[in-house]
């Protein structure tokens, strides 16, 4: 069969067929002819608990550019995420209000994921205040204690940004730190 410009011989797979057959080798779809099914790896990357899924995006968009200059700062001592976008790292992620937001849900993922247990059987004594410093939306802090009172310091935060908590619960001050 010969195709035209406008209907080619073979048809092109609609783009989600062509990712799915690209990252099946990865590790992240299994494929078995036209069953396609997600591995544990494919879960890690998809929304939902114990996903990475902010933590990859986050990493592509803020950390890959830096890091092909990593000889400069081998060389120099700059950090590379200041030579690559003059500035503080942290004031160019807090500049930009999407990659703000994208930092604080890595960060609230990645917290969830690997430490969610860390303060089970942990107790205060009542009434006690909390300093959480670098605790991103305050989502970890909150999930403790409900008579405890908080500090949170974070980078980029805004108030806004402080998770809704337990109505026992609050935050004395939320603050960029």
């Amino acid at each position: 069969m010969t195709g035209t410009a406008s209907t080619p011989a073979h048809p092109r797979k609609p783009p989600p067929a062509i990712a799915m057959r690209f990252l099946a080798p990865q590790g992240v779809f299994r494929t078995d002819e036209e069953k396609v099914e997600i591995t544990e790896l494919g879960m890690a990357l998809a929304e939902g608990p114990r996903s990475l899924r902010y933590a990859a995006l986050y990493l592509m968009e803020t950390h890959y550019e830096p890091f092909g200059d990593l000889l400069g700062t081998v060389r120099t001592g700059e950090p590379a995420a200041e030579r690559q976008h003059g500035e503080r790292f942290l004031d160019w992620i807090a500049r930009d209000l999407g990659r703000a937001e994208l930092r604080q849900r890595t960060f609230g993922a990645v917290t969830s994921f690997l430490r969610g247990g860390m303060f089970d059987g942990y107790r205060l004594p009542p009434g006690a205040v909390v300093a959480d410093i670098g605790g991103g939306d305050g989502s970890m802090i909150a999930r403790t204690e409900p008579d405890w009172q908080a500090l949170l310091c974070s980078a980029g935060l805004t108030l806004d940004r402080v998770v809704s908590t337990p109505s026992s619960f609050s935050f004395i001050e939320a603050t960029v730190c």
